[in-house]
């Protein structure tokens, strides 16, 4: 399947400032909570600059929840595969058959490895559906009535390869063995002659 267009890459920061940025960003708090709690004890004890330090300690706690939304926001999605971890977005737009059927808009199917709980319109087990969204862990999906057709056509033609024929051999339904598969008579090792 495509992948979807991408956007064009970001700006990223150096690494060293990235890294000096979430050291401060560990500090900022604990120094911003003691200059608030300084300042409300000078407030209280009637010391001028008691204002001063309760706001310098709002504004570094500010700049704090600033920088860490700068830095979340900066490297969201930064990865080259970013549905890598995301299990059922990889999956939307196969189709695939249910493996037990949705009865009030939930069911299941196997895909690879697991069983996933799937959302829909009600549907026999054994039916072919899309996938057309993610939803959590739960795939939402929806009847493919094109896979349905090319899949009983499929399902035919198995059952034509796998009928009976006459001398009780699978082949063509016609009941004609092309002898293609059995070697002729006269094709078999001759026996050793004694010399």
């Amino acid at each position: 399947m495509p992948r979807p267009p991408t956007e064009p890459p970001r700006w990223k920061p150096p690494e060293d400032l990235v890294w000096l940025i979430g050291a401060i960003s560990l500090v900022l708090p604990w120094v911003g909570g003691g200059a608030i709690l300084l300042g409300l004890y000078e407030i209280a004890n009637d010391i001028p600059r008691g204002r001063l330090l309760v706001m310098a300690g709002c504004l570094l706690i500010a700049l704090d929840i600033a920088s860490d939304i700068w830095l979340s926001r900066m490297f969201k999605d930064s990865s080259d595969e970013p549905g890598l971890n995301a299990r059922g977005a990889r999956e939307v737009g196969r189709t695939v058959v249910l493996d037990q059927p949705i009865v009030a808009g939930r069911g299941r199917i196997r895909m690879h490895d697991s069983v996933w709980t799937v959302e829909g319109p009600d549907l026999p087990a054994g039916a072919t559906v899309r996938i057309i969204a993610r939803r959590s862990a739960v795939l939402v999906v929806v009847a493919d009535p094109g896979a349905s057709k090319a899949a009983s056509r499929g399902q035919e033609a198995a059952n034509e390869r796998e009928r009976p024929t006459d001398d009780g051999e699978r082949g063509p339904s016609d009941g004609t063995d092309s002898g293609q598969d059995r070697p002729a008579a006269d094709q078999t090792t001759p026996a050793r002659r004694k010399s």
